[in-house]
């Protein structure tokens, strides 16, 4: 005959596996208090920051002030279409957005730029061969004085909106990593411009 086991030995795993769930809970919701209030502290100090340099985020409505003239929409259009027109691109398959992309504060969805021969998507499913460097953002560059990683493309006013002393580019990159052939350079570099010396301005506008 079988002796009946006492109660508390069967509600005893029972009340352990309770109360481990319980301190478990408790442990969770102190670690989540913990980093609720360093998120919040470093939230903190970011708005402190943006206050300090007069970021309000909104930067359109003071876009005209900035540039001291007249927004006209129906350039800032075209402006738009082009940007996402592929007939900029050199084989008809990309465009500006293709790797400056909006999704990404018009920088590139990728570590290392993928531009013509694309398979036509942008973002983390884009593929086809790779640049050479990462597309840098292009927000905000109307109010940049010098442009790409290197600043190698400048207004020499120090003010994009100013030309009267022209703007500086380089020679396009392909020369310098790897000079054509006298045949071709004869053509090239009136072509496109440039002086032996490496750099050229573009004139002026009258």
């Amino acid at each position: 005959m079988n002796t009946p086991r006492p109660l508390f030995l069967f509600l005893a795993p029972l009340i352990a596996a309770i109360f481990s769930l319980f301190l478990f809970l408790a442990l969770s919701i102190a670690a989540m208090a913990g980093d609720s209030k360093q998120h919040q502290s470093l939230d903190s100090q970011l708005a402190a920051i943006l206050r300090r340099q007069g970021f309000t985020g909104r930067i359109e409505p003071q876009l005209e002030k900035r540039l001291g003239r007249h927004l006209n929409s129906k350039l800032a259009e075209v402006g738009r279409l082009l940007w996402f027109d592929t007939l900029t691109g050199l084989n008809d398959d990309n465009a500006c957005g293709g790797c400056h992309s909006p999704t990404t504060g018009f920088g590139d969805t990728q570590s290392i730029a993928i531009g013509i021969e694309n398979n036509g998507l942008v973002g983390p499913n884009r593929a086809g061969p790779r640049n050479q460097r990462r597309t840098p953002m292009a927000l905000n560059t109307a109010f940049f004085p010098t442009l790409m990683w290197n600043s190698r493309f400048a207004a020499l006013s120090g003010d994009p909106f100013d030309n009267r002393n022209g703007f500086l580019f380089p020679a396009p990159e392909g020369l310098s990593l790897q000079p054509p052939p006298p045949a071709r350079r004869a053509g090239f570099y009136p072509a496109h411009g440039a002086r032996r010396g490496g750099r050229f301005s573009l004139p002026r506008r009258q």
